[in-house]
């Protein structure tokens, strides 16, 4: 479950992307995508896994570490 997480957290601070701006792209609320980035939640909408995918340009599984 981290590896996700962190995928989503390495990819934001590659692009240069502040949370509550990737918050809002993505429409979740900041304190959510901080919980995904730490582990402690992740998203349960295939919506946020694929606006998340779209906006990295990747594959959904490889956010969720596969």
């Amino acid at each position: 479950m981290r590896y996700r997480q962190n995928r989503i957290k390495m990819l934001r601070r590659a692009r240069g992307i502040t949370v509550k701006r990737l918050a809002a792209l993505v429409g979740v609320s900041q304190s959510m995508l901080t919980n995904y980035e730490n582990g402690s939640s992740m998203p349960r909408d295939q919506e946020v896994w694929d606006r998340l995918a779209e906006y990295f340009a990747v594959p959904v599984p490889y956010l969720m570490g596969f």
